[in-house]
């Protein structure tokens, strides 16, 4: 792993704990009012997935369908996107980003916004941005970090994350110029955020960087 990963891989935030309130967050909001058998079917691969078993959640077992299984099951109702948010986790945690992005398409071409509301699609385009990383799309991830952050807006605690993703990233194509200026306006912008330090930190490399052109 090169040094732009070692320093990019603390902001990445598809950590499996952290996608999944996300997930239970949806599958509450869908699924509340509908019928047991939907719910218990959908519970063995999500306890698995859980507790890190992905193979299983994924292929599922002698006991249940897996999440691929699940995904045929549903497709077209009102929980696919949840089993495709599933899989692309699981196909993330698993470093198979090309299927990954494929999954994610599915979920943020369907009127994202309208559809899961902003912090939910926020989250789901910082996922999609994430994944472009991996793929060495640099390009499509800064569009997808900016989609998160138009819809997250005044959020002091995701945005200078995503910030410094996009940071990251021109530094790693040597566009320190445009780094620094997405840095001092991050500072101006975010300047309640925990992290303000952080992107403070930041601002004094690429600038030490970009003068020693």
């Amino acid at each position: 792993m090169n040094s732009y990963y070692l320093k990019y891989s603390k902001y990445l935030k598809y950590v499996n704990i952290v996608i999944f309130v996300l997930v239970i967050l949806l599958f509450g909001r869908e699924i509340s009012n509908e019928n047991h058998v939907l719910k218990n079917s959908l519970y063995l691969p999500q306890e698995d997935f859980n507790n890190n078993k992905i193979e299983e959640s994924l292929f599922g077992t002698d006991d249940y369908n897996g999440f691929f299984d699940l995904g045929f099951k549903y497709k077209g109702t009102n929980i696919d996107h949840i089993v495709n948010l599933y899989i692309a986790i699981g196909l993330m945690n698993s470093e198979h980003y090309n299927e990954a992005s494929c999954y994610l398409d599915k979920i943020t071409s369907q009127n994202c916004k309208e559809k899961y509301g902003e912090v939910l699609s926020a989250k789901i385009f910082g996922l999609k941005g994430d994944v472009n990383v991996e793929l060495k799309k640099y390009d499509d991830a800064i569009i997808y970090y900016n989609k998160a952050i138009d819809l997250l807006k005044k959020n002091y605690i995701d945005n200078p994350k995503y910030i410094m993703k996009i940071v990251l990233i021109y530094e790693e194509k040597k566009e320190y110029k445009k780094a620094l200026e997405i840095l001092e306006k991050g500072i101006k912008e975010y300047y309640k955020s925990p992290d303000l330090n952080v992107l403070k930190t930041e601002k004094k490399r690429i600038k030490t960087l970009l003068e020693s052109i």
